[in-house]
């Protein structure tokens, strides 16, 4: 086995997306290296004035599970079978602060993991889209409303997402992963923490 002070140096990725700041993003199945990566989120949370998680989960034919956190610069995937994610403590403290509000991307979560007796919610959870309705105060946000249009009803100009997906797949648990995969795989889940925060931080 890797010793954790190499691993931690590994599964990380420096990626940019058009006209963002650099995103580090790192993957990872180890309970070690995702309090590693957990650190990192406190941190990038401590210096900003939102205290605000954009959170996305993919599903696997396999029955596999992709969690992905987002904060400022940071990115933390962690891919696990479904039922080993709750044997980590700092990732369940971590969704159990009640001082922070995780705004997902759409509503899969409920359906996918959260509504399960292995992984429970964080009551701080909202998906974007109502965030939007309910800062914004506009009902027709609520339903079926993208990210690209609530991105631009609060300012933000995200045209990158028009060509996110394309012919590129992403196989979290693989040992390797392009930084092309890494750029498309966590789009979704970075707009959605940028949308969050200048709704947050309108208020």
């Amino acid at each position: 086995m890797i010793p954790i002070k190499y691993l931690s140096k590994m599964g990380t990725y420096d990626i940019n997306i058009l006209g963002q700041p650099p995103l580090k993003v790192r993957v990872t199945n180890h309970p070690a290296i995702v309090d590693i990566g957990i650190s990192e989120l406190r941190s990038q949370l401590s210096g900003i004035c939102t205290s605000v998680v954009g959170v996305n989960i993919i599903r696997s034919d396999d029955n596999n599970i992709a969690l992905q956190l987002c904060v400022g610069n940071c990115c933390l995937v962690i891919h696990r079978s479904k039922y080993s994610f709750a044997n980590m403590k700092d990732l369940q403290d971590f969704l159990y602060d009640k001082e922070i509000c995780f705004v997902s991307v759409n509503k899969v979560i409920d359906s996918v993991i959260y509504r399960t007796d292995y992984f429970r919610p964080s009551k701080n959870m909202v998906e974007v889209s109502e965030l939007a309705t309910r800062v914004l105060k506009d009902k027709n946000l609520l339903v079926g409303s993208g990210l690209e249009t609530l991105a631009a009803k609060v300012g933000l100009n995200f045209s990158w997402l028009e060509e996110k997906k394309g012919n590129v797949s992403v196989d979290w648990g693989s040992v390797i992963l392009s930084n092309e995969q890494i750029e498309k795989g966590v789009r979704d889940v970075f707009a959605c923490y940028l949308i969050a925060n200048k709704l947050l931080a309108s208020l």
